[in-house]
């Protein structure tokens, strides 16, 4: 739930939250 708080809070730290799971996913992927 705070994740989406952060994201509420600031749509930079949304974007670098965004990035962050999208390079988990990718680890892994591989």
């Amino acid at each position: 739930m705070r994740v989406i708080s952060i994201k509420n809070y600031h749509p930079k730290i949304r974007i670098i939250t965004q990035m962050l799971q999208y390079h988990n996913k990718a680890h892994l992927l591989n």
